[in-house]
């Protein structure tokens, strides 16, 4: 049963009180919040999300129905979720790349396709290289654009997708490589 899974649950707290206790609850429960960016900005009227871990659910929706606060399950088994996204993921990337959609955002293995496909297409334009390892031990891969020269050239820097759930940043800079 879907119910010993993590849950993402959705509060929005209709008293400052609410907010308080929602508040307390963020540490209490070491709940992940989604959003806001941060438990300070939770107030009356915040649309909260928060994801809990399999082993907490059950005890803060207890908790959640015991102190009356409105609440929502948005998505009832998040590893089923993700799962299901990474089906999709795996359909978007049997298409050929020039069908690449910069509409929609795409993950991180998706991204680096298309980088390594812009550096192999447009090679006199376009140079990909690693400037290190992240923390988790993954490259970091940046794109160099413009017509390789001797010449010392002035250059802009554009850092995308360095936070963790940072989704408009890598999005923004792929259409700016494509325009």
């Amino acid at each position: 049963m879907a119910a010993s899974s993590d849950k993402v649950i959705r509060l929005v707290p209709n008293t400052e009180q609410e907010a308080y206790t929602l508040r307390k609850i963020c540490h209490q429960f070491k709940v992940d919040l989604w959003q806001p960016s941060s438990v300070s900005y939770v107030s009356e009227g915040t649309v909260t999300d928060v994801h809990i871990p399999q082993n907490g659910s059950r005890a803060l929706l207890a908790f959640l129905q015991e102190a009356a606060i409105p609440h929502k399950i948005l998505i009832e088994d998040l590893q089923n979720t993700l799962e299901k996204g990474s089906s999709l993921e795996a359909q978007r990337n049997r298409r050929s790349l020039s069908e690449y959609n910069y509409e929609v955002y795409h993950s991180l293995e998706e991204i680096q396709n298309w980088m390594h496909h812009l550096n192999n297409t447009h090679s006199g334009l376009i140079h990909m290289f690693s400037i290190g390892n992240s923390y988790e031990g993954r490259s970091l891969f940046v794109l160099k654009l413009g017509r390789r020269s001797r010449a010392y050239k002035r250059a802009v820097w554009i850092d995308c997708g360095i936070h963790a759930r940072e989704w408009i940043g890598p999005a923004f800079c792929q259409w700016f490589v494509k325009e």
